[in-house]
Parts: C-alpha cells; structure tokens; sequence
C-alpha cells in the first residue's frame, strides 16, 4: 500500500522466480481435475474417486542414546518448571519429540547440558535414531521392488 512502483515491481518479480522455484513440488488440483462431467443429456457433474490414503503406523524402541536424553531431559530443571505450572508444557513436549526423532534436532549445548556425553562426537553417529534407521530400511526396500 504504501510501496513505492519499484518496490511493487521488485516484489512481483520476487514472487514470480520464487513460485517457479517450488511450482515443481506443488500438487494443486483444479475443479476440472477433480470433476468429472457426465455425458448424459443432464449434465450431471460426477465426482472421480481419489485413492485411499494409507498411513503406516510403526512402534520403534528408542536407541540406548535416545533413552539416555530422553531420561535425563525428564529430570532436567526445564521440566520441573513445567511440573510446577512455571512453564509452558509445549517447550518440554517439542523437545521430547526432536528427541524421540532424532537427537542431532537438539541444539548441541542442550544436549550437553542434560545428559553429559563421553563425547559429543556420539551424537553425530547416524545410528542415534531409529526412525532414520526405519526409514532408511524403508527406502532400500521400495527402492529394490522399484516403488
């Protein structure tokens, strides 16, 4: 509104090398990609059947160094704080779960701070996660049945 013609057009085009940057991993369906227009003389409108979504739900165990955080984080003053009604639960709840996902989420001096590690270096293993272990395994298989 109060921008100047330039600034209008430095943010068009902006917009426009930033849209064709991720046009190509956007799905958008239009209405006539959905619908499908009967060829009866009524004219109805049908609706296309859309595939299923299937969702994979896996339990994993933690690995030792998740266990091992994932304690320690328990019993960290952050986490007391919360217990005490100090603190909002969704700082410690986000924390557990980079933890359960995958430690290296973690900012390294938080990481240090609950659980002191032998060595940092444990964490850069790329076995501290089991869901990237999942995936990995995952990945190799519908890769080798050419999914």
């Amino acid at each position: 509104k109060d921008s100047t013609a330039e600034e209008r057009r430095v943010g068009a085009a902006t917009a426009s090398r930033l849209h064709a940057l991720i046009a190509p991993y956007m799905l958008r369906r239009t209405k006539d990609q959905v619908l499908n227009q009967g060829e009866d003389d009524v004219g109805s409108t049908e609706l296309l059947t859309i595939s299923h979504k299937n969702d994979l739900v896996v339990w994993l165990q933690l690995c030792p160094l998740q266990v091992r955080l994932y304690n320690a984080f328990l019993q960290s003053e952050d986490v007391a704080e919360v217990l005490n009604q100090t603190k909002s639960p969704l700082a410690a709840m986000t924390v557990l779960k980079k933890i359960c996902d995958h430690p290296h989420l973690l900012r390294t001096t938080g990481a240090a701070d609950m659980l002191v590690l032998e060595s940092i270096s444990d964490m850069v293993d790329q076995e501290c996660s089991v869901k990237m272990q999942f995936v990995r395994k995952l990945l190799r298989q519908l890769h080798e049945s050419k999914h």
